[in-house]
């Protein structure tokens, strides 16, 4: 998704840089520098208004992905607990600050943490 907003940004950058020359050949030749400097202003402005929306709407679509079960996020932290009978009885992910629901914290406080590999974490109820 950074490609996609990296992308998204570059061109935002292209498409008002092709905006501005047009407005500079289509006025007379005789540039006046509070004009260029205001409209180089009210480009900047749009130009962070249009990136902080696009950050939202990203955001946004990610986060449906990740509800619906569509997009893991490598950031994420898996976690596996297996039971007393060698079952998984939970399988879950830690939010970004480590905390989960009240289901994962009751299960690793029961459970003994027996290794990581990549963003997974295995726990193990004795």
């Amino acid at each position: 998704m950074k490609t996609v907003k990296t992308t998204t940004k570059l061109m935002l950058t292209l498409f008002l840089g092709l905006v501005m020359s047009y407005q500079l050949k289509a006025t007379d030749t005789k540039i006046d520098p509070e004009k260029v400097n205001a409209k180089a202003e009210s480009i900047v402005i749009a130009k962070a208004v249009a990136e902080v929306e696009l950050d939202s709407e990203i955001e946004a679509v990610e986060n449906d992905l990740m509800n619906e079960g569509i997009f893991e996020c490598t950031e994420m932290q898996l976690i596996i607990i297996i039971g007393e009978d060698d079952e998984i009885v939970f399988r879950g992910a830690a939010d970004f600050f480590g905390e989960g629901t009240k289901d994962l914290k009751s299960w690793t406080s029961k459970a003994d943490f027996l290794t990581t590999i990549g963003n997974t974490s295995y726990y193990k109820v004795f």
